[in-house]
């Protein structure tokens, strides 16, 4: 268990895994949100495969919003990111749960 202050999920996962790790021995830590049990292995695959570029960090999925709804769904995390032309990815410019001008 993690505490229950933390302003986000990364928070949590870095709490975890200085507790399980302390050594830092893990080269890739996958996140899979509980809202998503059922993420598909390819997905997960390509989140993982940036990370072979070792000026890579952090990657993470991101689906276009196609339901008006969920763009201001506070819920819904929303990405914003400038194209890669070398790649067919995208650099994240700043995540938000809400903004007008979704």
């Amino acid at each position: 268990m993690t505490r229950a202050d933390h302003v986000s999920g990364s928070d949590r996962i870095f709490e975890a895994l200085a507790n399980i790790d302390p050594e830092g021995r893990c080269r890739i830590v996958v996140n899979v949100q509980g809202d998503l049990p059922l993420l598909a292995p390819d997905d997960i695959r390509s989140a993982i495969a940036p990370l072979e570029d070792p000026a890579v960090d952090v990657a993470t999925l991101a689906a276009e919003i196609t339901r008006v709804e969920e763009r201001t769904n506070p819920n819904v995390v929303k990405v914003v990111g400038s194209p890669d032309r070398a790649a067919p990815t995208a650099r994240a410019l700043f995540f938000a749960r809400d903004c007008p001008v979704w």
